[in-house]
Order: C-alpha cells, then structure tokens, then sequence
C-alpha cells in the first residue's frame, strides 16, 4: 500500500469514528427525551395576580404594517386590564389622521391602549 492510500484510510477511519460519536449523542439526546418527557419542570412562583405589563409599538413610516400591528397587539392573550398598549408616534405626514384611528380601533380591544407622540419629529439612525 502506498503512503495517498494510507491516509485515505486513516482519513475515512476518523470520518467514520466522527459520525458513530455524532450518531450515538443522538441516540442518546433521544433515550433522555423519552425518558424525562412526562416530568415536568415545577414553576419557581405562581402569580397569585398577574403583573401589569406595557407594549410599546414604535410606529415610524408604517402605514402598510400598522394594520397587522393593531390586529397582533389586540390578539396578545393576557388580561385586558393588566395589560397596556403604547403607540410610539412620530410626527410624518399620515400620523395626525392616523392617531385616532390607532386609540379608537385600540380601545375596542384595551381600554387601556393610549398614544404617545413626540413634539419634535425623532431622528431615528
């Protein structure tokens, strides 16, 4: 045997060794998932109250995203008077017409939905 047929060999040999190694962590990732899926992890507290939370959705030149925006912010699934909706506006063209159909079409979902904006436009980067 020549020494290029050699190193084949020993090149497929670390090849093969390197995927059985590969193959057996799976095996095994597999044996512990199926071994420990009906064991739950317990929670650290249980909320007696749900805390308050706040979301912001800056709104800057969003004219053809913001409907499915609103839709995405009324279908959040969390208690609606825990629950806060900020629109972040800047102050572009559309944004007057625009603001209150953003906290009338936000109220139907949250009575808690208000809108923010700026009295100077924001330099956004």
């Amino acid at each position: 045997m020549s020494l290029s047929d050699i190193l084949l060999m020993v090149l497929y040999i670390v090849l093969m060794l390197v995927l059985t190694i590969y193959s057996a962590h799976a095996y095994l990732m597999l044996y512990l998932y199926r071994k420990n899926r009906a064991r739950r992890a317990k929670p650290i507290c249980i909320f007696t109250e749900w805390p308050r939370v706040t979301v912001q959705l800056p709104i800057f030149n969003e004219q053809y995203v913001v409907t499915r925006l609103l839709e995405a912010a009324c279908a959040l699934d969390y208690p609606r008077d825990r629950l806060e909706i900020q629109f972040l506006l800047d102050n572009s063209d559309f944004i007057p017409a625009l603001k209150g159909v953003l906290v009338c079409w936000a109220g139907k979902c949250n009575p808690n939905a208000s809108s923010k904006a700026p009295l100077m436009p924001i330099a956004y980067p």
